[in-house]
């Protein structure tokens, strides 16, 4: 894959649980991928950064680890956030208010893009 030589690839313990659920054979398949990479550390300072994005996007209670995984690449300073969930992450109404929280708090904001957008930037184009 070009992204591992490109990118240190990472996953978080939230990716990892959320990669076993549903069908087991597809959940080895995920969980193969996401051997051997880095996990991110759930730092202090996660939980009370997705609070906050909680209070500004107001996402159904059923989906606020969402904006977890966004505190993560946010505390962490990833380069890129990578997702396929363009509900509750890559959604243009929810990074707008996501970066609004972090500009007013002084912290990075992460590119927040799908696998595709990813596949730009593996490539070089631009939009």
């Amino acid at each position: 894959m070009v992204a591992r030589g490109r990118f240190t690839l990472c996953v978080s313990q939230v990716v990892l649980d959320e990669a076993r659920q549903r069908d087991p054979d597809v959940a080895a398949q995920r969980l193969r991928f996401a051997q051997g990479l880095p996990v991110l550390n759930y730092t202090d300072d996660v939980t009370p950064l997705a609070l906050v994005y909680q209070s500004r996007v107001r996402l159904p209670a059923e989906v606020e680890v969402d904006l977890t995984h966004v505190a993560l690449a946010t505390v962490h300073e990833t380069d890129y956030l990578v997702t396929w969930n363009c509900a509750h992450i890559a959604n243009a109404q929810v990074v707008r208010k996501i970066a609004e929280v972090n500009r007013e708090l002084g912290r990075f904001m992460p590119p927040i893009v799908t696998p595709e957008g990813f596949m730009d930037v593996l490539s070089g184009e631009e939009r």
